[in-house]
């Protein structure tokens, strides 16, 4: 069907010059592909001057903030040297008579243990002999601390950086005096392996890890990354090296290129270490990889543009076209309306688009201008404002309403199109309510409370009053079972309900009616077969003398249960006892009763239950707390202050599975041991089982 309609609407000669717009779809696509690819051959000229620079910068960068680290970490050191020879404990050893040279030995092994790099102290005498030194052996400098010329303060000397590439490692050793001792000990040689320190750099950029050399101040080189997977350089890296240092030496920092490769370049001084330098690189095999990985993803992101500008075009044309084909359907619309019965097309947000003549004359319309009308000023009611959002979700909705401020009403049919329409549209279908209904209209709005139920006792249809007596909304039409809301007479079952209506073809009886604001309420029930042999008729109406609906009536055990059944909040359940004294007569016993009673429908609240078991008055508090039912028990308690009625109060709360036999049970036996005048006593928690809570005054 829309595919004929649409064939029908391109065939219309309105919409023929939309159609030679739609064919320049084409063009503009190619014209949008040409733009982009020339966008794209610009972006893929890749500016690999700049990007060397950027990337030399950074390393350049991280090269310098290694730099200092290492700088703090050799200062560091030097200082620990220094104080290592002027250390109390080791004055302590060296002053004393004796030198004990096993005590010396380990305490010099526990500071090496301690102190970071440090691997072998040795204590010298003036002829250059070991005095002691370290428990653990070290073979790889002892002994080498020689006469170098001093190039610190006093007598100290400091050694170079000592690089030995077989062995893969860079140490250090100083010479320190020692105070003057009576052995004869004059100075100490501290030895220090300074690979861990030196080679503790990984960093990474765009390119993957930087690497990172260092050269001694003769030119040697010694990698301090790991790069490739080995922490040795190859003899084709020892030779460009060789090449490398004759252009770099004696200057501070810079860059230079050797063959295919960049080099940067950093001098370090350290404290009384001699100057060396440190130097990264980068291929420019490597920028080229990553250069090529950019022009990928800009190709990508390219193609992806392409694509959304295309589809953004075809949409944009598309819709041009349906814009026509919606002009020329509303055109179309209106033609065919023009005799049909009284409707209205609305927008979904309410806004009138169309009235045909006649809802105009039943509306009493204005013949133009009526183009900023809404719905709900048409109809402003609430439920007009229902139907409407019922409509909406749903998609159909019936009902009667009042125009403006007309006392008449009209039969209101409004219709959704469906959500796979391009524009969808609410249609109001409207009809004048002829004598009939308005008399039907009036039965439903009497106060007697009618229902059609199905043959299973479900409710499927309510009157007003009997939808405003059980809280229902005027659009809630689910099925309602009948024994969730009245409870029979004692020793009648809602089987022999359906018998007797199968039989006789009526069945009356008292009832009692859960309502929805007003608790237990007794009502005259009547159930009767209707025309339809699948559907029976409910009436209930308020028996007479029981009009004061604020005061609950007492009730039975069946009612009460009702109530319980369906509760959604917290219940308290109250136990009223009056103490019968030995010598008080039945008589006097039961007027007081009657009157307890009568100031107990006065006290309780108005969703409340009232029964009697025996002597005992229980009262059912739904939604209640711990307030309420605290002021029911003071009130009772206050009204027969001075009076010969004494009353025992005992509360507890229902709590979620907890049946309405136990409680009563157990308020039976606890309201037997209280003390008369008490207040109120609570048999378990004081507090609701889901805590407290705050109730308006319809609760």
């Amino acid at each position: 069907m829309n595919h004929k309609l649409t064939t029908f609407l391109d065939s219309m000669p309105e919409l023929r010059g939309s159609n030679r717009k739609f064919d320049m779809l084409w063009p503009q696509i190619a014209i949008i592909i040409c733009l982009t690819a020339v966008a794209l051959g610009w972006a893929f000229g890749v500016n690999l001057k700049l990007q060397k620079e950027q990337l030399g910068n950074h390393r350049f960068s991280e090269i310098q903030l290694y730099s200092d680290r290492i700088t703090d970490r050799l200062l560091s050191l030097q200082s620990r040297g220094q104080v290592i020879s002027q250390i109390g404990v080791l004055r302590f050893l060296l002053n004393a008579p004796e030198l004990d040279t096993e005590q010396l030995q380990s305490y010099l092994q526990g500071l090496t243990d301690k102190l970071e790099a440090i691997e072998r102290i040795e204590l010298y005498d003036s002829n250059n002999q070991i005095v002691a030194s370290t428990l653990t052996p070290w073979p790889h400098y002892q002994g080498q601390a020689d006469n170098r010329e001093t190039q610190g303060e006093g007598k100290a000397r400091y050694s170079p950086l000592l690089i030995d590439t077989g062995q893969h490692r860079v140490s250090h050793w100083q010479r320190v005096p020692v105070p003057a001792n009576p052995h004869g000990v004059e100075y100490s040689a501290i030895y220090a392996d300074l690979t861990p320190v030196l080679s503790a750099f990984y960093r990474v950029d765009q390119m993957g890890e930087i690497p990172l050399l260092l050269f001694d101040i003769e030119g040697k080189a010694f990698k301090l990354s790991h790069t490739g997977g080995n922490a040795r350089l190859s003899d084709q890296d020892q030779q460009l090296m060789a090449t490398l240092w004759p252009q770099i030496q004696g200057q501070e920092f810079g860059q230079l290129n050797i063959k295919d490769r960049n080099f940067l370049f950093l001098r370090i001084k350290a404290g009384h270490f001699e100057p060396f330098y440190l130097v990264s690189y980068f291929d420019d095999h490597e920028l080229l990889l990553l250069a090529r990985d950019h022009r990928r993803i800009v190709g990508s992101l390219g193609l992806v543009l392409i694509l959304f500008l295309c589809w953004l075009t075809i949409q944009k044309h598309g819709l041009q076209k349906q814009q026509g084909h919606f002009q020329l359907a509303m055109d179309v619309a209106e033609q065919l309306y023009q005799h049909a019965g009284s409707t209205l097309l609305f927008s979904p947000s309410g806004k009138l688009i169309l009235a045909n003549p006649s809802a105009h004359r039943l509306l009493g319309l204005k013949a133009s201008g009526n183009q900023g009308l809404w719905f709900h000023q048409l109809f402003g009611s609430d439920r007009a404002q229902r139907g409407w959002e019922h409509t909406l979700e749903r998609g159909q909705w019936q009902g009667q309403l009042s125009p403006g401020s007309q006392d008449r009403s009209l039969a209101v049919e409004l219709r959704h199109s469906s959500s796979n329409n391009l524009f969808p549209l609410v249609i109001a279908n409207l009809q004048p309510v002829t004598d009939e209904e308005n008399a039907y209209r009036s039965l439903t709005q009497t106060q007697v409370g009618l229902a059609l139920m199905d043959n299973d006792l479900n409710l499927q249809l309510c009157n007003a009053t009997l939808r405003e007596c059980l809280g229902r909304d005027a659009d809630d039409n689910r099925p309602l079972p009948l024994n969730r809301l009245i409870s029979l007479p004692e020793g009648i079952e809602f089987s022999d309900l359906q018998q007797s209506v199968a039989r006789d073809g009526l069945w009356q009886h008292p009832v009692w009616l859960k309502t929805h604001h007003h608790g237990i309420q007794p009502r005259l029930a009547s159930v009767s077969q209707g025309d339809d042999k699948s559907q029976l008729i409910l009436t209930l109406q308020a028996q007479q003398g029981n009009d004061d609906a604020s005061n609950p009536p007492l009730a039975g055990f069946r009612e009460m249960q009702l109530m319980h059944q369906d509760a959604t909040g917290p219940e308290a359940l109250l136990n009223l006892r009056q103490f019968r004294a030995r010598h008080q007569q039945p008589q006097s016993w039961a007027i007081n009763q009657r009157i307890v009673v009568q100031h107990l429908k006065e006290l309780a609240p108005r969703h409340s239950c009232i029964a009697q078991f025996g002597e005992e008055l229980v009262v059912l508090l739904s939604q209640s707390s711990t307030s309420q039912a605290e002021a029911l028990a003071q009130g009772l308690n206050e009204r027969f202050e001075d009076t010969p009625v004494e009353l025992r109060i005992s509360a507890t709360w229902l709590a979620s599975g907890r049946s309405l036999r136990e409680g009563l049970a157990q308020l039976d036996d606890a309201n037997k041991r209280l003390p008369s005048g008490h207040p109120i006593s609570w048999v378990g928690d004081r507090q609701p089982p889901n805590g407290p809570r705050t109730y308006t005054a319809e609760s």
